[in-house]
């Protein structure tokens, strides 16, 4: 009832900033509002009505984007990332993961985000089958990761990114059995090393590629 009441109340208002007229408050309701959607729909499954969220997104960050701070953009655009690769909408997700990783460094950027939008990137050329693209942008990522171990926590998720980005693009050059043995080696490897790390979008991919 929460969530269709706040529905409600973002069709009514808004068109006119919600009848805010400090745009920088109208910009934080709106952004605050539509990530408690998101995090509703995805969490209910509900991704029928994603794509008007997302529309409206688009459409406010055009509008305040400028007030509202990267540090809070970055979740918004992760969620949105995550909803449309759990729908298997690869080319529409990265969209989404290029704007974290575009992102210059900074205090406000949140850096275990911005790597695992890396290596969700990487999948994302797994799955439409751009192997060339694994292989070409490996030592760039690698690269990447590294300059980023000093400010990460936890550290070890270094590794593990670099693990997932080099296992990925193996399997990307093996037969289907081959492929499925590394999955598992993959999968295995989480679970003994890095079992606490917040992979749960990786693991539930993984296990698809496991199972096919």
């Amino acid at each position: 009832p929460g969530v269709q009441y706040l529905r409600k109340l973002i069709l009514a208002k808004n068109k006119d900033g919600f009848g805010i007229k400090d745009i920088k408050i109208a910009a934080t309701v709106f952004f605050r509002t539509h990530f408690i959607l998101l995090k509703s729909y995805v969490q209910q499954e509900e991704y029928a009505r994603m794509p008007t969220l997302i529309l409206e997104f688009e459409q406010g960050l055009e509008k305040y984007g400028e007030y509202i701070p990267v540090g809070r953009k970055i979740p918004m655009y992760h969620n949105v990332a995550m909803a449309l690769f759990k729908q298997k909408k690869y080319f529409e997700a990265e969209k989404w993961l290029l704007k974290i990783i575009g992102l210059r460094p900074s205090k406000e950027i949140n850096v275990e985000v911005q790597t695992f939008s890396k290596v969700l990137r990487v999948v994302i050329y797994y799955e439409e089958g751009e192997y060339t693209l694994i292989d070409n942008t490996l030592n760039s990522n690698i690269k990447f990761l590294e300059k980023q171990r000093p400010k990460i926590n936890p550290p070890e998720l270094i590794d593990c990114a670099k693990f997932l980005i080099r296992q990925i693009r193996k399997a990307a050059f093996l037969e289907k059995k081959e492929k499925i043995k590394t999955f598992e080696h993959i999968h295995q490897t989480i679970q003994q090393k890095w079992k606490h790390l917040p992979l749960s979008e990786f693991k539930a991919w993984l296990l698809e590629q496991i199972h096919k």
